[in-house]
């Protein structure tokens, strides 16, 4: 079970999540998030310094979580076959919960209100394309598929 401390801090930044999301940046206020999350305001500021801190410890933490689920739901093995792997991971995908993809609607309002900032969404996006890059090269060596001539990498989003 977590201690007080990552329990406090995890009600912090669930709650600046939830409101990130649904207000996004500009309106999210300490204030709102300590109401949101039962705390003082004063806590927020002891635990997390200021709310660019603060902001920065959501992101990277559900961030993780996220890409954690995901890079899981794209394990493959070498028994595989496309069919099997293309269903079975796309219908897992469709149990994601809503606090799961809340980070991703957090990315999404960033690039929308600046469309340069791209780096949250490339950060959710990597993981997903390099376990399906690994996957179609096995395919591929295995004689399952075919090589395109059009060959696309991760490494050309940039």
């Amino acid at each position: 079970m977590f201690g007080e401390k990552e329990n406090t801090e995890e009600k912090i930044m669930k709650a600046a999540l939830d409101i990130l999301q649904r207000e996004g940046l500009a309106k999210t206020t300490t204030k709102k998030i300590a109401a949101e999350a039962g705390v003082n305001e004063v806590t927020i500021f002891r635990k997390f310094e200021n709310k660019k801190n603060l902001m920065k410890a959501t992101k990277d933490f559900y961030l993780k979580k996220f890409t954690d689920k995901l890079e899981q739901n794209f394990e493959y093995t070498e028994e595989d076959n496309v069919e099997e792997y293309l269903n079975k991971t796309f219908r897992r995908m469709l149990e994601f919960e809503e606090d799961d993809t809340k980070i991703v609607r957090v990315a999404l309002g960033e690039v929308r209100e600046n469309p340069e900032n791209k780096l949250l969404i490339s950060q959710i996006v990597e993981p997903v394309f390099k376990k399906l890059e690994g996957f179609f090269e096995l395919q591929i060596e295995k004689g399952e598929i075919r090589e395109f001539p059009i060959y696309y990498h991760i490494s050309n989003t940039s």
